[in-house]
């Protein structure tokens, strides 16, 4: 059965919190726009997702069904995936054109069926997300590039037997 987490989950997510309330912004600027010089924004994401069904990349052939690629099937053996995702992002305006972001997440999988009494799970820090947005022009149209790189900080593992919905998307 699952623990209540570990101090560093529960850390990890007092800490997304808190940050979110800090960074709350008066107005957001979007897409191309960057920051001006010395705004900040923060945002804070959660993603939750429960399915006992999966999609086929392959024809199948189960329990007498047979089920087209691209169809949606049942787990095999009851199985159920559950998901929830927790992303902490933030950005900084250096100068009116140019931005500094960061993104850190937080995963907790687990699949479960009635051939494990153990099912696998695993919950933790994701990789670590830098991006620099620079705007190239103004008007007559925003035109910015950006440059993001992504950091395998943490040890996170994605279990074998922790699929997604889809098969191989």
């Amino acid at each position: 059965m699952r623990s209540a987490g570990t101090p560093l989950s529960r850390l990890a997510i007092f800490a997304f919190g808190w940050i979110g309330v800090r960074g709350l912004p008066s107005q957001l600027p979007a897409g191309a726009w960057t920051l001006p010089a010395g705004r900040h924004w923060g945002k804070i994401t959660y993603i939750q997702q429960h399915t006992s069904e999966w999609y086929l990349a392959n024809p199948e052939l189960a329990g007498g069904t047979r089920y087209p690629a691209g169809a949606r099937r049942p787990y095999r053996f009851g199985g159920r995936y559950s998901s929830r995702a927790l992303f902490a992002e933030g950005a900084y305006g250096i100068v009116d054109q140019l931005e500094a972001g960061a993104q850190l997440p937080y995963f907790d999988q687990r699949l479960a069926d009635d051939t494990r009494p153990d099912p696998p799970e695993e919950a933790g820090l994701w990789d670590l997300r830098l991006w620099l947005k620079w705007r190239l022009i103004q008007a007559p149209a925003v035109l910015t590039l950006k440059l993001a790189a992504k950091a395998p900080t943490w040890k996170f593992r994605n279990e074998d037997g922790l699929i997604s919905v889809s098969e191989g998307q």
